[in-house]
């Protein structure tokens, strides 16, 4: 199921899955489909920046198109505090691009969703829509492609 009343599809829906292991650093990947034949702007925004790196954290999606984000945490020396739950949030903005250069207020053209970071065990992450790879040199080195800040299909 799709967030963003038929505008923008992002999945996973709710929590970002990050399976855990000391001195490792993971990635999940998070997918914004484009409902639309319209042009939108995205921007992903962590409350911790020093924790998470999100690549591309800002780009456009063209129409009917997905753009996949991938949001790598830092590796971790020793189980943090907050393994079980985890106050670790992230605020996926968009906006439609022909609103940008209209004299309306932004509020009326901003979209926001909202994600919570989990810390899972290596090996307990179930759903299909959840990618993730341990990083060594970067994404591509896992066999994911590199994420991109303009969706080509």
């Amino acid at each position: 199921m799709s967030r963003g009343n038929n505008i923008l599809s992002i999945q996973p829906r709710d929590d970002l899955k990050f399976p855990f292991q000391l001195n490792k650093q993971t990635s999940c990947c998070l997918d914004l489909a484009n409902q639309t034949r319209i042009y939108l702007a995205f921007q992903v925004k962590t409350r911790n920046p020093k924790k998470y790196c999100i690549s591309p954290n800002m780009g456009t999606i063209l129409p009917k198109r997905t753009c996949n984000v991938m949001i790598t945490m830092q590796a971790h020396k020793e189980a943090p505090q907050d393994m079980l739950q985890c106050k670790d949030k992230f605020l996926v903005q968009m906006f439609d691009l022909r609103e940008m250069f209209k004299e309306q207020s932004a509020k009326a053209v901003f979209k926001e969703f909202k994600l919570r970071a989990t810390y899972v065990p290596v090996g307990s992450v179930t759903t299909s829509r959840v990618k993730y790879a341990l990083v060594r040199r970067g994404p591509e080195q896992e066999g994911s492609s590199p994420p991109t800040g303009t969706a080509s299909s």
